[in-house]
C-alpha cells in the first residue's frame, strides 16, 4: 500500500480499533485501521470498503449516515451547514457565475444560489437524485469527468473529497472543468479536530468511519490541491458544533450535537469557534483554491 497523494510507502498506523459504520447511533465495525503518511501526513482508511461505486449510486450511503432519503428530511439535517458556507464564499463571488457543486446530493447549496448564479450544475452519483435535480432546474451529471472542460466559473465541494478513492484524480477533474482563474471552495473534516486532541480514546471510534477513506489536515489538503492544478488562495475552517458538544464529550464521552448552554452567551460561542479556526483545530477545513495558469 502506498500513499494516495504522494506515493510514499512509509505509512504509520495511528488508529486500530472499531469505527463508525453510519450515523452516530450506528453500530461500530472492526477490521479497519487508519494510517498516516510519514511524508504528506494524510490519513488513510485501510482497507477501503468494497463496491463503493454501487454504494454511492444507490441510496445506501444516505440511509446509513442520515437514516433517510427524503428530500425535506435530508434538508433539515444539512441546512445549518449552508450558513457558514455561503458566508465564507460571499454572495458577490457567486452572482452571475456558472456554479458547479461536486457531490451535490439533492442540490441544497445550488438551491440557495440559483437565483443569483447564471447557471447551476450538480455533480452527484446517487441515481435517485436525478429527478429531483431536474425538477429544480439544475443541470446535472454523475461524475466529475463528465463535466465539460473550462465550462465552470466557480466550483464547490463540501464533505466529499474524504469519500473518494483517488483524491488527486477527483481534484484534477474539478480543475479541468474550471475556466481560467476559476475558483474552488472545498470543505472537509479536519484531521486536527480539537476532539481528536483532547479525548482521542473516546472520539476516534466516532470520527473515523467506513465512508471516510481519507483524513486531511490543512497541509495535506493544500498539498493535494497543489498537485491537482490549483494555487491556494485562502486557508481557514469552520466549526460545526457549539461548546456544549465539547463539554459533553469530556463529561459523557459521546456526541452532544448542536445545543446551547445556559451559562455561556453568543459572544463566548463565537469566540470559541473562531479560536478553534485560528488554531487550526475546527471541525472542518475550508479552503479557497484557484486554477493555476499553466500558460506562464
Amino acid at each position: 500500500m502506498k500513499c494516495s497523494l504522494c506515493n510514499s510507502s512509509a505509512l504509520t498506523v495511528i488508529y486500530d480499533g472499531p469505527i463508525r459504520s453510519g450515523d452516530v447511533e450506528s453500530p461500530f465495525v472492526e477490521g479497519y485501521n487508519v494510517v498516516e503518511c510519514d511524508s504528506c501526513h494524510v490519513g488513510i482508511l485501510l482497507p477501503f470498503p468494497q463496491n463503493l461505486h454501487d454504494y454511492y449510486e444507490s441510496e445506501e450511503f444516505r440511509l446509513a449516515y442520515f437514516k433517510t432519503v427524503d428530500e425535506m428530511e435530508l434538508a433539515k439535517k444539512t441546512d445549518w451547514d449552508l450558513n457558514d458556507r455561503i458566508r465564507k464564499i460571499g454572495v458577490e463571488n457567486v452572482r452571475g457565475k456558472i456554479v458547479a457543486d461536486f457531490g451535490s446530493g439533492m442540490g441544497f447549496f445550488l438551491d440557495l444560489v440559483k437565483g443569483i448564479a447564471s447557471q447551476t450544475f450538480a455533480i452527484e452519483p446517487m441515481l435517485a437524485s436525478r429527478e429531483i435535480l431536474e425538477k429544480k432546474g439544475h443541470r446535472h451529471c454523475q461524475y466529475p469527468n463528465q463535466v465539460g472542460k473550462e465550462s465552470v466559473d466557480l466550483a464547490v465541494c463540501f464533505d466529499v473529497v474524504e469519500h473518494v478513492e483517488d483524491p488527486l484524480s477527483f481534484l484534477r477533474n474539478i480543475s479541468m472543468s474550471l475556466k481560467k482563474d476559476g475558483a474552488l471552495y472545498i470543505a472537509t473534516p479536519n484531521k486536527n479536530d480539537i476532539l481528536l486532541k483532547v479525548h482521542p480514546k473516546a472520539c476516534q471510534p466516532y470520527l473515523f468511519r467506513t465512508a471516510h477513506l481519507h483524513y486531511f489536515s490543512t497541509d495535506s489538503l493544500c498539498y493535494a490541491l497543489k498537485k491537482s492544478g490549483f494555487a491556494i488562495a485562502e486557508k481557514g475552517g469552520y466549526h460545526r458544533y457549539d461548546f456544549f458538544n465539547f463539554v459533553n464529550w469530556l463529561k459523557n464521552e459521546e456526541p452532544g450535537g448542536r445545543k446551547s448552554l445556559d451559562y455561556v452567551d453568543s459572544f463566548f460561542e463565537a469566540t470559541y469557534k473562531n479560536e478553534l479556526i485560528r488554531m487550526d483545530m475546527s471541525s472542518h477545513l475550508f479552503i479557497k483554491a484557484v486554477k493555476k495558469d499553466i500558460s506562464v
